[in-house]
C-alpha cells in the first residue's frame, strides 16, 4: 500500500522549474551562520549562500532581514539544496 507521502506530488519537481540555474530572485536573509547565510525563498524552500557571496557593493555584509536579488548557482533536488549568489556580486565579478 501506498503512504501519505507517495500519494502527494514531490514539491522539489516544482522547485527544480521556479529555481533553475542562473534565475534571479528577490529574497530575504532569514538567518546568518558561520558559513553564510540561509534565505528564504517559500514557506517551505530556503537557499543557502556561502559568506564569500555576501558582500554588498559598498562592502558590507547582508544582515538577517536584509532584502537582495540574488542568483541561483546550484540547484540539486536529490540532495534537497539550492545555493545562492548574490545578485550584485555577479554584476561586479563579470564587469
Amino acid at each position: 500500500s501506498l503512504g501519505h507521502k507517495q500519494t502527494k506530488p514531490n514539491p522539489w519537481d516544482t522547485y527544480e522549474k521556479d529555481f533553475e540555474l542562473n534565475t534571479i530572485h528577490k529574497s530575504i536573509v532569514s538567518e546568518v551562520i558561520d558559513k553564510g547565510a540561509i534565505i528564504a525563498l517559500n514557506d517551505d524552500i530556503s537557499a543557502f549562500c556561502p559568506s564569500r557571496h555576501l558582500e554588498k557593493e559598498d562592502g558590507s555584509l547582508l544582515l538577517k532581514g536584509d532584502e537582495a536579488e540574488f542568483k541561483v548557482i546550484e540547484f540539486n533536488k536529490e540532495f534537497k539544496r539550492v545555493v545562492y549568489l548574490i545578485l550584485q556580486l555577479t554584476k561586479m565579478i563579470f564587469q
